[in-house]
C-alpha cells in the first residue's frame, strides 16, 4: 500500500470510528437553556438586536465569495462546486441565524443550522479536492450535502416527537473539522498553501470559545456578548476560506499556463 492510499484509509477509519462511537452514545436532546443568550436587549423594536445584526458579516462575505467563485469558474476546476456550496451556505447563514436570534426556539434554530451544515460540507469537499484527490471532492459533495441536511432534519423531527437527538448533527459539524486537521497534517499538494486554512481553523476555534464565554464577555465589556462576537469570528473564518480559494485559484491558473 503506497503512502497516499494509507492516508486515505486513515481518513475512512477515523470517519467510521466516529460514526460507530456516536452511535453508541444515548440520544442527546437540545438543551432549552441554549436559547437563553446573555444579551437579549432590544433596539428599534428588534429583539436580541446585536445577536441578530452580528450576522451581517456572513451576508457580505457570502456574496463576496459567490462573486469570486463565479468569476473564476474555469480556473477553480475541481474546487468550483464545493466553493459555490460553501459561499451559498455562508450567505444563507446570515438569514437563517438572523431569523433564529430574532426569536430563539428549536423551530427557528433549524433554519440557523441548515445553511451552516451546507457550508461545512462545501468546505470539506474543497479540502478533499485540493489535497486528497480532485475527483473525490466532487464525487462526495452531493452525499455530504445530503448527510448534512438529513442530520438537521432528523434532529428537528426527533425534537418535535419529544425525543430530541443531536448526535448526528454534532457529528456532521465537528467531524469535517477533525478530518481537515488530519488532511492538513498528512497530505501535501503542490502549489496549495495551507496557511489560510490553518487560520480558518484558529478563528473557528476562537468562535467556539466566544460562544462558551457569552455572559462573561458581556459582563466584561458591558456592551457586546460573546455570542455576538462569535458570529464575527466565524465570519472572519469564512473570509479566510475565500482568501484560500483565491490563493488556490492563482496557483491553478499558473499551472494551466505552464
Amino acid at each position: 500500500m503506497n503512502p497516499t492510499t494509507s492516508k486515505r484509509v486513515l481518513l475512512w477509519c477515523i470517519a467510521i470510528l466516529a460514526v460507530v462511537s456516536v452511535g453508541q452514545i444515548p440520544p442527546i436532546s437540545q438543551d432549552l437553556a441554549y436559547h437563553q443568550f446573555a444579551d437579549n436587549k432590544a433596539y428599534l423594536g428588534i429583539p436580541n438586536m446585536l445577536n441578530v445584526f452580528s450576522n451581517l458579516p456572513f451576508l457580505i462575505i457570502g456574496i463576496y465569495g459567490l462573486r469570486v467563485v463565479i468569476q473564476e469558474k474555469r480556473t477553480l476546476k475541481s474546487l468550483y462546486w464545493g466553493a459555490i456550496t460553501f459561499s451559498v451556505g455562508v450567505t444563507l447563514v446570515a438569514f437563517g441565524s438572523g431569523y433564529y436570534h430574532w426569536q430563539p426556539t428549536n423551530q427557528t434554530l433549524f433554519w440557523d443550522r441548515l445553511p451552516m451544515t451546507v457550508g461545512f460540507m462545501g468546505l470539506y469537499a474543497m479540502v478533499v479536492s485540493a489535497f486528497v484527490r480532485a475527483k473525490s471532492g466532487i464525487a462526495i459533495l452531493p452525499w455530504l450535502i445530503v448527510v448534512g441536511v438529513v442530520s438537521v432534519i432528523y434532529w428537528a423531527f426527533t425534537e418535535a416527537a419529544g425525543v430530541g437527538d443531536l448526535r448526528w448533527y454534532a457529528l456532521v459539524q465537528f467531524l469535517p473539522m477533525v478530518l481537515m486537521l488530519v488532511i492538513l497534517s498528512t497530505f501535501h499538494a503542490k502549489g496549495v498553501n495551507k496557511r489560510h486554512l490553518i487560520i480558518v481553523l484558529l478563528w473557528y476555534f476562537l468562535a467556539k470559545l466566544l460562544e462558551f464565554a457569552d455572559a462573561y464577555i458581556l459582563d466584561f465589556t458591558n456592551f457586546i456578548s460573546g455570542h455576538s462576537l462569535k458570529h464575527v469570528a466565524a465570519a472572519i473564518a469564512c473570509f479566510y476560506v475565500i482568501q484560500w480559494i483565491q490563493a488556490v485559484k492563482y496557483n491553478l491558473k499558473e499551472n494551466m499556463q505552464e
